[in-house]
């Protein structure tokens, strides 16, 4: 015979013990917890307790932590919430930053710093990506993955263990290390990341998709694209001599003015 259900009061009293138990004894595993309610509650011998744990979990008395058990202070600490903390880290040091909350195959992470030169106008792509909980191999490895678009890659958590751990792995692949404190909301780099070259059609790409960051076709500085940004579109050459794809060259005002002979956006109907 199965387990007898839990009447309305017996789930109230099995989610107020739970909090009890939560309390004193910290995060605990499902299992653990039903089997400490057992032992507190052994009246309900013969019932199934799960019960009055999701009705603890409804009424909010504690919150559940994904994969980890309960809580019985605070909800569960996200991934995202990170997110935030990272971004005012980069923009402390002077960086314009984009969050991309979790996209497959796009950092969590993405900030610009320009690079000071008198002659000419340079930025520097950098990525971070955002773990919470226990690290592994393949996170640094997804940290690493961006290398290809960024100029320096990083890799944000707060299991400072596994990030001292690490370290070693982390310098071989050329990544940085940052330590986020949960408690402070602080964080720690741990490890500098060197600056790579990374391919210019990747990068361009992220600048523009992410930032709306474009560069002139003839002074080359860069400029946030708006729908009022000077464009010049040129087909491309086609292999099969079908549907040739269009090159999009943005323009700055100043160099508009400069060649008014070029034809930017829609062609102007004179009379």
């Amino acid at each position: 015979m199965g387990q007898k259900i839990l009447t309305s009061n017996e789930k109230e009293l099995v989610a107020h013990t739970a909090g009890k138990l939560l309390s004193a004894n910290g995060i605990l595993k499902p299992d653990k917890l039903e089997a400490m309610l057992r032992r507190e509650l052994p009246q309900l011998k013969g019932k199934s307790l799960r019960a009055g744990i999701n009705l603890g979990l409804k009424e909010k008395l504690y919150f559940r932590i994904k994969f980890k058990g309960f809580s019985p202070d605070k909800p569960a600490r996200r991934e995202k919430d990170y997110y935030s903390i990272i971004e005012e880290h980069w923009k402390s040091q002077g960086c314009l930053t984009q969050p991309q909350k979790g996209r497959l195959g796009i950092p969590d992470i993405s900030a610009v710093r320009w690079v000071e030169s008198r002659y000419i106008d340079e930025v520097e792509l950098i990525t971070t990506e955002v773990k919470r909980g226990r690290l592994s191999v393949n996170h640094l490895n997804q940290a690493y993955g961006y290398s290809k678009r960024a100029h320096r890659c990083y890799l944000a958590s707060d299991d400072a263990r596994k990030l001292k751990e690490f370290r070693g792995q982390a310098e071989r692949l050329g990544i940085g290390l940052l330590y986020i404190d949960p408690e402070t909301r602080t964080v720690t780099e741990k490890l500098s990341a060197p600056r790579s070259e990374p391919s210019v059609e990747p990068l361009m790409n992220h600048l523009a998709d992410v930032f709306n960051l474009v560069q002139c076709a003839f002074c080359s500085v860069f400029l946030i694209r708006t729908k009022d940004t000077p464009v010049m579109k040129r087909f491309r050459a086609s292999a099969s001599g079908q549907h040739p794809s269009v090159l999009k060259r943005y323009v700055c005002n100043k160099c508009a003015e400069l060649f008014p002979a070029n034809t930017f956006g829609k062609r102007k109907v004179t009379s």
